[in-house]
């Protein structure tokens, strides 16, 4: 008797058990880190080979990265961004919430899978910002990122670009106003997406993203958990809706989260200004950078007029942090991964048929 009743209050207990457990399951608040790391795990896995509906590869350099289309090696792109005085940049991949913490990083990307046009269509966004370059030489040991590329269908970027005042050309001429991108977008044809690779000595073998890891990793514009839009950069969320047939690579340069605050604050008033003329056109021109291309002020509003003071910079181009909440446009850009403090360059090479 004792036995049975044993039995049966186990059986009881057993079926209480189950029916509690479905009861919470169904209860439980699915974490927000869930689906961030089915994207993690995700990533960087090759597309299956076959036919596809990508049809456009999206190089993503955000920050202040040079780009020099090399019109003497069949418009091919080399794009780096020079080490800072103090290095404190970081460099940010797959996304922009995923900081690298490497002294230096180097890519290819082959052409495996890629329809090569050789001949590319650069925005007229840049030509505030398109010089040309006789002598330059790369110089990759003062590179923290560099990258090898095919020449691209188009160079653009997304916009809007920073408001910039140069200064004058010569002697008693006034400052020069104009805008510069603090990205590039890099469009390809696709071909193959299985074949597409980005090789990296310190990285190894990458895929692009495909738009829907990128919807899945920062809730489609949302923040994730928090039901929350950002529309910081309402230009990029348009974006997102023309993304479904393409695949993108996301490289960001720029300051680590927090420098907004403190004694720092005061140092990245400058910064932006202090890498371009100290950094980047050192690196394009060596010792001898031409008259007129050194900025003065950055995010200048022509609206307001031109004119230009020694007063103490305060451009709202340097607001921080540079990371704000994780959030997605054009498959993969997002917040402020090198940012819009830092702003990028265009150059470009005589071609083969300008000698």
């Amino acid at each position: 008797m004792h036995r049975r009743r044993l039995l049966q209050l186990l059986i009881i207990l057993m079926v209480a058990g189950i029916i509690l457990s479905t009861i919470f399951a169904g209860c439980r608040r699915k974490s927000p880190y869930e689906s961030v790391n089915s994207y993690n795990s995700r990533i960087n896995r090759p597309f299956p080979p076959g036919p596809s509906k990508i049809t456009t590869l999206k190089v993503i350099l955000q920050g202040p990265f040079v780009l020099i289309v090399r019109g003497d090696d069949k418009n091919r792109i080399t794009a780096y961004v020079p080490y800072d005085q103090g290095k404190m940049h970081q460099f940010y991949y797959p996304d922009s919430s995923t900081p690298q913490k490497g002294a230096s990083y180097s890519f290819v990307l082959s052409e495996e899978g890629l329809e090569i046009s050789h001949r590319p269509h650069i925005d007229r966004g840049f030509d505030d910002f398109n010089v040309g370059l006789t002598n330059w030489k790369p110089n990759p040991k003062d590179y923290y990122v560099a990258l090898d590329l095919p020449a691209p269908d188009v160079v653009s970027y997304i916009p809007p670009p920073e408001g910039v005042l140069f200064e004058p050309a010569s002697p008693g001429s006034p400052p020069r106003f104009g805008r510069i991108p603090n990205n590039h977008v890099l469009e390809y044809r696709v071909e193959n997406a299985s074949k597409i690779t980005l090789n990296s000595p310190e990285l190894g073998e990458l895929h692009p993203t495909p738009c829907r890891d990128q919807r899945t990793r920062y809730g489609g514009g949302q923040q994730e958990g928090r039901g929350e839009s950002n529309h910081e950069h309402p230009n990029m969320d348009r974006e997102l809706d023309s993304c479904s047939q393409s695949v993108s690579y996301f490289l960001g340069v720029g300051l680590p989260n927090g420098w907004d605050v403190g004694p720092n604050s005061v140092y990245l008033k400058d910064h932006a200004i202090e890498f371009f003329n100290d950094k980047l056109l050192p690196s394009m021109f060596g010792a001898h950078v031409p008259q007129g291309l050194k900025l003065l002020r950055v995010e200048v509003d022509p609206s307001q007029g031109l004119q230009y003071t020694e007063s103490p910079l305060t451009p709202a181009v340097l607001r921080y942090p540079l990371l704000p909440k994780p959030r997605i446009i054009e498959v993969g850009i997002g917040s402020r991964a090198g940012s819009n403090c830092l702003l990028s360059a265009t150059a470009h090479t005589p071609g083969l048929d300008d000698k």
